[in-house]
């Protein structure tokens, strides 16, 4: 749900047509034509009422489908999982970590901005993508050298060690996340995160719980986040330990099976099938 880098609910609000007008599909009007067609031809032959039940991966999307007034016959909400891994030695670093994709959707350019304003914090960044070179010109221009460390792509295993050891995570978004992975990674390693209030994130990121929300999009909000967080070490204890009991409670592989297992013995006995 982007256009142009910026948030788009036009196929919402003024219908299936504005995809034609903005060759939303890989910037081609016939596919963009054909997307459409493909819309109409399953809201005519009701494909959606087929599927006994569709599973959202948040509360939020969920909601998105039905503002889009999706022909369905049931969703339920399931969030996604992360598998347990061997403890992680977790200390309190003196770095902030940001992990993922390097693009302007996910908001790492207003946390490179907000921590270049902010004295004695530093940043690490672990991915690769479309922005890097603008963020590495970043750097270099403003003599960031010793405060914004790229560290390129990590394996999960750097990327889980980089987590245990940083003070806590940023997930900056500045677009529609579903249900991220990178929240409940960190939330299994037992961390606190801040992270922008859109989408699916607030779901996962229980504000001054397990972490801080700040309006997407608000430079000053989320430095005055980091600044809040970073300097009450007693806070990023409180928030990590939060962190690591809501992964338990909710995200666990256990957790999601049984609830999928559920759904499925419903879905058969409202079928009236046999196991």
């Amino acid at each position: 749900m982007l256009y142009k880098e910026k948030i788009c609910e036009a196929c919402i609000s003024k219908g299936y047509q504005e995809c034609i007008k903005r060759n939303c599909i890989k910037g081609s009007k016939i596919k963009s034509l054909l997307g459409v067609i493909e819309k109409k031809y399953y809201d005519i032959n009701k494909i959606f009422r087929k599927i006994d039940c569709i599973i959202a991966p948040s509360n939020f999307i969920e909601r998105k489908l039905k503002e889009g007034k999706l022909k369905y016959t049931r969703m339920q909400v399931l969030h996604n999982f992360v598998n347990k891994t061997n403890n992680q030695k977790v200390s309190i670093g003196d770095y902030v970590f940001y992990f993922g994709r390097l693009s302007i959707e996910k908001g790492i350019n207003n946390l490179i901005k907000a921590v270049s304003e902010i004295p004695n914090i530093k940043l690490y960044i672990a991915g690769s993508g479309p922005e890097k070179e603008n963020i590495q010109n970043y750097i270099q221009n403003n003599k960031l050298k010793d405060k914004i460390k790229l560290l390129g792509y990590l394996n999960p295993n750097e990327i889980r060690t980089y987590i245990a050891q940083s003070r806590f995570v940023i997930i900056p978004s500045i677009w529609y996340e579903n249900c991220p992975y990178s929240v409940l990674e960190t939330m299994e390693i037992g961390k606190a995160l801040i992270g922008s209030n859109i989408g699916g994130i607030p779901e996962l990121i229980e504000n001054n719980k397990n972490g801080y929300l700040y309006n997407f999009n608000d430079i000053n909000m989320l430095k005055e986040k980091i600044i809040e967080l970073f300097n009450n070490e007693k806070k990023v204890i409180q928030f990590s330990k939060k962190s690591r009991e809501l992964y338990e409670l909710k995200y666990t592989s256990d957790e999601y099976y049984n609830k999928l297992i559920n759904l499925y013995c419903d879905l058969i006995k409202e079928k009236k099938y046999s196991v």
